[in-house]
C-alpha cells in the first residue's frame, strides 16, 4: 500500500514541476535577450514533466504493488526523493521569481540582463540545479521502467 501512496505523491509532484517550468517560461517570455541557461532549465523541466506523466499514466496493479514493496524500503527512499525535488523546484521557482522582480527595473540592456541574472543565479548554483534536476529525471526513470518492466 505505501507504493500506491508513493505513486499518488507522484500526482502531486507533477503540479510542482508546472509551476517551476511555468515560471521559467514566463521569465523567457518578459526578456527579448532570455540567457540560454534558461532555456537549458527549461529543457531539463519538460524531461521531467514528461517522465513523470508516464508514470502517472500507467498507474501501479497488484503484481506491481507486491514487487516493489519487497524492494528494500523503495517506498520510504520514492517519499524522500520526492520531497528532495520538490525542495529543489520550490527554491529555482523562487529565484524565478526574484529574477523576474529584478527585470521590472527599467534600461534592460543585454548586458544588464546578463548583470541581474548572474547576481540572482550564478553559474555555480546553476550547474546545481542542472545536476540535481537530471539526476531526478533519472530516479523517476529509473522508477518508470521499475514499474513498467
Amino acid at each position: 500500500m505505501e507504493v500506491l501512496g508513493a505513486v499518488a505523491s507522484s500526482f502531486a509532484l507533477v503540479e510542482v514541476v508546472i509551476k517551476g517550468t511555468s515560471a521559467i517560461k514566463k521569465l523567457k517570455d518578459r526578456l527579448d535577450e532570455a540567457p540560454e541557461e534558461l532555456d537549458r532549465l527549461e529543457r531539463i523541466m519538460k524531461r521531467l514533466h514528461g517522465t513523470l506523466i508516464q508514470l502517472r499514466s500507467i498507474g501501479i496493479n497488484k503484481d506491481d504493488e507486491a514487487i516493489l514493496a519487497d524492494s528494500l524500503g523503495l517506498a520510504e527512499r520514492w517519499y524522500q526523493h520526492i520531497r528532495e525535488i520538490e525542495e529543489d523546484i520550490h527554491a529555482l521557482t523562487g529565484i524565478m521569481n526574484k529574477l523576474g522582480q529584478a527585470f521590472d527595473a527599467p534600461s534592460l540592456t543585454s548586458k544588464s540582463v546578463r548583470a541581474r541574472f548572474k547576481k540572482l543565479l550564478s553559474d555555480h548554483d546553476l550547474q546545481r540545479y542542472e545536476q540535481r534536476l537530471s539526476s531526478h529525471h533519472t530516479t523517476f526513470g529509473f522508477m518508470l521502467n521499475l514499474v513498467t518492466a
